[in-house]
């Protein structure tokens, strides 16, 4: 008999969840310098026609780091919503406006996130909500328009989201940068 996890072509989304926990939860435990720190990894897993697989138990997943298998606590359905910042650095050309559509369909009803643009500065285009036609809306403005100049914009947006999470305590933090600069 196989494993099951050789039946299951996982595709794993690790979002920034692991940085920016302001608390430690359970799933994956470490050992470091005897002390033990428990934390949370959020995962989508889905088959090779990317139907989610939902019926998972932690002896279906392996957690490694640095090369050390870890102790998978336990394997639960994440009951929060996730809390997500997109950070459009698109040159002022508007090409993530599909793929940002589509991402937020798939979030319907799953999250509550806020769209900001990078220019000069980093601009809220959608404050946080969970409604869908307004992310839409908000993806709708995001048409061609004065390019960026080169710079940090994109990595003060960064540090600015995960500070806002952070300060939110957000359960399900996620980071969702898009850039046409790297």
């Amino acid at each position: 008999m196989t494993s099951r996890r050789s039946h299951v072509p996982a595709f794993i989304a690790i979002a920034a969840a692991l940085a920016l926990s302001a608390r430690p939860q359970t799933s994956a435990q470490t050992a470091v310098h005897g002390a033990t720190t428990t934390m949370s990894v959020f995962v989508n897993v889905s088959n090779r026609s990317h139907v989610p697989i939902e019926d998972l138990e932690s002896a279906d997943f392996l957690i490694k780091e640095d090369g050390k298998d870890r102790t998978v606590l336990s394997a639960v359905p994440a009951a929060p919503p996730l809390q997500i910042i997109a950070l459009v650095d698109d040159n002022g050309t508007g090409i993530f406006r599909y793929g940002l559509a589509r991402f937020a369909e798939s979030m319907q009803g799953r999250a509550e996130m806020a769209i900001r643009v990078v220019t000069n500065q980093v601009q809220t285009i959608v404050p946080y909500t969970s409604d869908v036609k307004v992310w839409l809306a908000g993806i709708s403005r995001l048409t061609v328009r004065p390019a960026t100049p080169e710079g940090g914009q994109l990595i003060e947006g960064i540090v600015t989201a995960a500070a806002e999470l952070r300060k939110r305590e957000a359960r399900r933090p996620v980071i969702l940068a898009l850039t046409v600069q790297y």
